[in-house]
This record gives C-alpha cells, structure tokens and sequence, in this order.
C-alpha cells in the first residue's frame, strides 16, 4: 500500500478522502494523537490507496479512526489549498456521511472521538472548519 502519489522537490504529494460524519444531526469528530495538529479536533480521514475507490477510502477511514461503519450520502467537495496540510501537497475530497451510532474505537490516531452540535463546532485542524461548513450547507 502507498500513502502518496509522488514527490516533487522532496515534498510528498498525497490524496485524502476526509468525512463529515452525522449521527443523528451532530456530527462526529476526532482529538489527534500526533503532529501535524496533534491535539486539535479533526473530521475523521486520511491517505486514499493507489489501488482503491474514493468512497472505499473514506469508509476505511471511519473505521480504522472511529470504528464506525459509514454510509456516503454524497461529495461535498474537493479541497486544494496548496499549504492545506504542512507534511506536503495534500489534495482531499470530503464525503457527507451518516451512521447509526457512535463507536468509540481505541486508536493511535485519536485520543478522544465526540459528537458536536452543528452550532457548536471548535476550530479544527487543517482545512475542515470548511468541509464542516460545505457539508452542513448541503444538507
């Protein structure tokens, strides 16, 4: 399994699949165990696989990060900001999701994992204030 698409100037370039995960109207977060961000809430995700879908990867990402088994509703959007992660060049695509119920699965990626009123969400890391507020405008 590869974690990136290449490198450029000894800087990785990466593919993410990130998901704003709703359980019943609240949505799901994760405390980060390690840098970058760590200790900032985050929308569960990470690295896509070369040799899997989109929708494959975020749904392996909720699990592996919070145990729960997802739903994709739909594409929120892609997200490209050049210095949106500060490991290298990290272009992402968020995925609006639901589940049944929270699982809180032990992990090294999280230290905690909540539920939050949408009106009630901290900043987060990287750029997923703005996938929070993507997904939420679609509903």
């Amino acid at each position: 399994m590869t974690d990136m698409i290449g490198e450029v100037d000894g800087k990785k370039f990466m593919f993410a699949a990130d998901a704003v995960i709703m359980i019943q109207g609240k949505v799901v977060l994760i405390k980060r165990a390690k840098e970058p961000f760590k200790g900032f809430w985050v929308l569960p995700g990470g690295r896509v696989d070369v040799s899997e879908l989109l929708e494959e990867a975020v749904k392996r990402e909720a699990i592996e990060e919070t145990g729960i088994e997802v739903r994709v509703r739909k594409m929120v959007g892609v997200y490209d900001s050049l210095d949106r992660d500060p490991r290298g060049r990290n272009l992402a695509v968020c995925f609006l999701c639901e589940a049944d119920a929270l699982v809180k699965k032990e992990t090294g990626e999280a230290t905690e994992i909540r539920l939050f009123e949408p009106g009630n969400i901290p900043e987060l890391g990287f750029d997923h204030n703005q996938m929070v507020r993507d997904a939420l405008a679609t509903e």
